[in-house]
């Protein structure tokens, strides 16, 4: 992760209780993005971050930040926007609980679907 910071033009936020698999930063140029991979319960989770906006209608809640859910027949895809940071968390719909736990973590709010 040092290695990573040394390319990044934000202060990125990732969970404490997991431990990334793969970290890397692409493009290193003037918008980064920051991609972590961890491997929970023998699946794989991919967290990005970069710094930017996201035009979306949203679906879900992360205490009073507007989230998104995205998902098709086997992925999963959770996106939402904080201090200028977009952050997505993707991975198999079997990994929802463990996604949402991480976004949770991330923002220090607890998830809530519109409509629930």
């Amino acid at each position: 992760m040092e290695q990573a910071r040394k390319y990044l033009n934000f202060k990125e936020v990732l969970p404490t209780n997991y431990i990334p698999i793969y970290i890397s930063v692409s493009p290193p140029s003037n918008n980064p993005c920051l991609t972590v991979v961890y491997l929970i319960n023998n699946k794989r989770i991919i967290l990005s971050e970069w710094v930017g906006n996201l035009e979306f209608n949203p679906n879900a809640k992360m205490g009073n930040i507007n989230v998104l859910i995205v998902e098709n027949s086997s992925v999963i895809f959770i996106k939402w926007v904080k201090d200028n940071l977009v952050y997505e968390i993707c991975g198999e719909k079997q990994s929802l609980n463990d996604i949402i736990r991480i976004a949770e973590e991330i923002t220090k709010a607890k998830f809530i679907l519109q409509g629930e």
